[in-house]
């Protein structure tokens, strides 16, 4: 090749150099527009685990709902039953059956729990009346925040009573061993093996009930009430909810029982017929729900109902299997030790429950 040749063939070369360069830095120039996190997302393809995260964001949509139920109105009005518990013991499965007697208006929010006394409170009563329908007729407004009968701030019954004198109140209670086995799947299970869960329990227990048996122990009623107030949202919750006889005295100071009732979880999911009977009359609404209309389901153990509105159906909640069954797995694999010690601690509990309703519960 001549000499006089090279330079042509260097710059043709190099043209071609800097044109594929040039074309590279295009095709990725997106990754100069994005933040140093996103950027290693792209360059590395690093995929996070988004399962805390996810979760996190679901709890703190819970409490913090965004424009469609932000929304405030002057219409509305102020709920005229209010469930207050107990977390775990079958709440939303049984609001969910309620949806299907017609004569309730339930809250446009997250699982009927609007959290207005706990939570939501700095957002106005004006907000928490426009989360009901308020066309005028002869259903009743409901709304259930199942850790109300523990939780703070210790006003909560006041308040209700405040804004309505008139209110009626609904409480399920159930077994408080299982139901704190259950409380602790809901909050820690969904990071382990749920082969491991009794395990995890068992090391839970381990840890906390030592502090809560002690404070009960050597404290007046004063400071356990801060104590519990302290921590009705701590790592101590799925001890503390249990103890019903405590947490209940309050309740009846403010209620009686033509204004609250209590129904027993474990008979709701053994026969559910007979308790709602009881809530219609205590209610005051058309008995729409009747013995005959509810129907076990032999594949999953439970009852199924047929509609008022179209009885030649079947309306399950067998999506709810799952919340029973982390109920039942404690009896299932049973660390002996630790049902005993829950057993133990809560007896004098649930004997003092006894004395103030006057009637037994299937767990004493």
């Amino acid at each position: 090749m001549p000499d006089n040749s090279r330079p042509v063939l260097y710059a043709i070369c190099s043209s071609l150099l800097l044109l594929v360069v040039c074309m590279h830095l295009l095709n990725n120039s997106q990754i100069f527009k994005v933040s140093p996190a996103k950027r290693i997302t792209v360059t590395q393809r690093y995929k996070p685990n988004r399962g805390i995260a996810l979760a996190k964001l679901a709890l703190d949509d819970k409490y913090n709902r965004t424009e469609e139920h932000l929304k405030v109105t002057n219409q509305g009005k102020v709920p005229d039953v209010i469930g207050i518990g107990v977390r775990k013991c079958g709440t939303g499965v049984y609001m969910k059956f309620l949806e299907k007697h017609g004569y309730f208006r339930f809250p446009s929010f997250y699982n009927y729990e609007t959290e207005y006394f706990t939570r939501n409170k700095h957002k106005g009563l004006s907000w928490y009346m426009s989360l009901f329908d308020p066309t005028p007729n002869e259903k009743l407004a409901i709304e259930k925040t199942p850790h109300y009968l523990y939780a703070k701030p210790s006003s909560i019954p006041d308040d209700i009573l405040q804004l309505n004198s008139n209110a009626k109140i609904i409480l399920l209670l159930c077994n408080p061993t299982p139901r704190a086995y259950s409380c602790f799947v809901h909050h820690y299970g969904k990071g382990i093996s749920s082969k491991d869960w009794p395990f995890a329990f068992e090391h839970y227990v381990r840890k906390n009930l030592p502090l809560v048996q002690q404070t009960l122990a050597n404290s007046p009623r004063q400071d356990i009430e801060k104590f519990i107030f302290a921590n009705w949202n701590s790592n101590l919750e799925c001890i503390i909810a249990g103890l019903y006889s405590f947490h209940i005295k309050r309740w009846q100071s403010r209620f009686n029982e033509s204004h609250m009732i209590i129904i027993n979880g474990e008979k709701v999911m053994q026969n559910p017929g007979p308790e709602y009977i009881k809530l219609q009359k205590f209610l005051g609404v058309p008995e729409m729900f009747q013995e005959k209309d509810w129907v076990k389901n032999n594949t999953t153990g439970h009852f199924c109902l047929r509609p008022p509105n179209n009885r030649s159906t079947l309306y399950c909640q067998d999506d709810q299997v799952k919340k029973g069954r982390t109920r039942s797995l404690i009896a299932a694999k049973p660390k002996r030790n630790i049902t005993m010690w829950l057993n133990n601690f809560y007896r004098p509990y649930n004997d003092e429950l006894v004395q103030l309703l006057g009637k037994k519960f299937l767990w004493n």
